[in-house]
């Protein structure tokens, strides 16, 4: 028992393993993992200027926003909080464990390109180096309270919930893997603090994660691929659900696998 429940945490964890932080700053971190999930190569990357370079060693809590296309710069920080509050990005993407904010950055531009908008994405981690302690919140904090109805202290959540009382009313947030759980989360905290009005022009879509929500939601939609032995082990709640037979855990086009966004949104 003791073996299969490690099992499980480590498939919870990661898909990769830990991976050590890259050569330079301190706060620097690798993107093994999130490459596999996320399409970091959408990011424009030109003798290390532009996107990729840009929304590289943010801290969680930090939000970003992207614009569709081959674009050379992207927001971060206040200017993006402030374009987020004011409804000029309506669309929130959380990612996953093993996502630094360059796999928040490139899951937040393949959904700007699908939707041909801007996209703003809430740093969730510090990538591989942070994988552990992710994992292990995910699977011992977040889903006994996501089960729960409750709310856990998460950097990432109490940033969604702060732009929410700050204003913003996004059309759609959109999470993956824990991603969904911290997204979630958010909209508990909301609901202990009765502001479940303020989610009343929201869609929730989640990949890779089923969880469960409080009421107030415009809508609320869940996807999962029919190979994501993932997602499926890690998954707390399951209706709704639909299923995209044949696919896997990635969001990422490069990997044939992947689950495509494009008409899920």
């Amino acid at each position: 028992m003791v073996l299969l429940f490690l099992l499980m945490l480590l498939s919870f964890s990661c898909e990769m393993g830990i991976a050590p932080p890259e050569k330079g700053s301190a706060t620097e971190r690798s993107s093994v993992s999130e490459s596999m999930y996320y399409p970091l190569h959408l990011l424009s990357n030109w003798w290390g200027w532009g996107e990729l370079t840009q929304s590289s060693y943010l801290s969680p809590g930090t939000v970003i926003v992207v614009r569709p296309g081959t674009s050379w710069s992207l927001d971060k920080g206040t200017t993006a909080e402030n374009m987020v509050k004011n409804n000029q990005v309506r669309t929130i993407v959380m990612a996953g464990v093993g996502s630094s904010s360059r796999g928040t950055a490139a899951m937040a531009k393949l959904i700007a390109n699908s939707l041909n908008q801007p996209v703003a994405g809430i740093v969730t981690g510090w990538g591989d180096y942070s994988t552990t302690s992710t994992g292990m919140e995910g699977y011992f904090v977040g889903r006994p309270n996501n089960e729960a109805g409750t709310y856990y202290d998460n950097v990432a959540s109490a940033k969604l919930v702060a732009l929410y009382n700050a204003g913003a009313r996004p059309v759609r947030v959109i999470g993956h893997s824990k991603g969904a759980m911290d997204s979630a989360n958010a909209f508990f905290r909301m609901n202990q603090l009765n502001r479940n009005s303020q989610l009343n022009q929201t869609k929730f879509i989640t990949f890779g994660m089923g969880v469960f929500v409080p009421s107030g939601l415009n809508s609320f939609v869940q996807y999962i691929g029919g190979s994501d032995s993932l997602g499926q082990h890690n998954m707390v709640n399951d209706n709704p659900m639909i299923v995209v037979p044949g696919r896997g855990h990635s969001l990422n086009p490069a990997m044939s696998m992947h689950v495509p966004v494009t008409g899920r949104l």
